[in-house]
C-alpha cells in the first residue's frame, strides 16, 4: 500500500499525502502525534503491509526487525500506544485478503514447527519417526511455495485487469465497509 495514502521520501520518511489522509484518520492521528509520527507510520507500514520487504518473515520477527531498525531496539513500548493499535487495526482491515492471510498463518505456524523439529534428536529408536517428519516438513514447504506462486499469479492478473489493491477505489471499499461495521 506504499500507493495513494502513504509514500516514503528519499530518506526514508513516511509521508501521508494530504489529498487522501482524510480517508484514514486513524493514520494521520498517529502520523501527528510528535511521540509517534512518521517513524511510527513507517513502522506500521513496513510491518502490516502486503508488499513490505519483510512479507515472508513471522510476524513476531517483523516487529522485532523492524523495531530495531527503526528505534534501535527489539521492542519499543510506543508500538503498544492505542493510537498504534487502531491504526493497525484499519491498515490490515483496508488490505484483508483471504490468500494472503493463509499465507501469514501458514508462515507463523511454519516457524513454531521448525522450532519442534529443530529441538528434536536423531536417535535409532526415533529414526523412522525423524524421517517421517522431514518428509512432512518438506511437504509443507512445497504447499507454501504453492500458495505464495497462486498469490503471485493473482496480484499480476489483478494488474493485467487494472484491479489492484492498491488502488484509491479498493481502499475506499473497504473503508465504507469498515466505517459500516464500526456503526453497528
Amino acid at each position: 500500500m506504499f500507493g495513494p495514502i502513504i509514500d516514503i521520501n528519499s530518506d526514508g520518511t513516511a509521508i501521508l499525502d494530504k489529498r487522501y489522509v482524510k480517508l484514514v484518520p486513524e493514520l494521520y492521528e498517529v502520523y501527528k502525534d510528535k511521540n509517534l509520527g512518521s517513524k511510527m507510520i513507517l513502522y506500521i507500514v513496513s510491518v502490516y503491509d502486503d508488499k513490505t520487504p519483510y512479507r515472508h518473515l513471522p510476524y513476531e520477527i517483523r516487529r522485532e526487525d523492524v523495531s530495531r531498525k527503526l528505534f534501535g531496539k527489539k521492542f519499543n513500548s510506543r508500538c503498544k500506544h492505542p493510537l498504534v493499535l487502531k491504526a493497525i487495526e484499519v491498515y490490515k482491515f483496508i488490505q484483508y485478503d483471504p490468500l494472503k492471510e493463509e499465507y501469514n498463518s501458514i508462515v507463523n505456524k511454519h516457524k513454531e514447527k521448525l522450532e519442534i523439529y529443530d529441538a528434536m534428536r536423531v536417535t535409532e529408536a526415533n529414526f523412522d519417526r525423524f524421517n517421517k517428519n522431514e518428509a512432512l516438513m518438506a511437504k509443507s514447504s512445497e504447499s507454501l511455495e504453492k500458495l505464495k506462486e497462486r498469490i503471485n499469479a493473482e496480484e499480476e492478473e489483478n494488474k493485467i485487469m487494472g484491479q489492484d489493491s492498491g488502488n484509491l477505489s479498493f481502499i475506499e471499499e473497504r473503508l465504507a465497509i469498515l466505517r459500516k461495521q464500526q456503526k453497528t
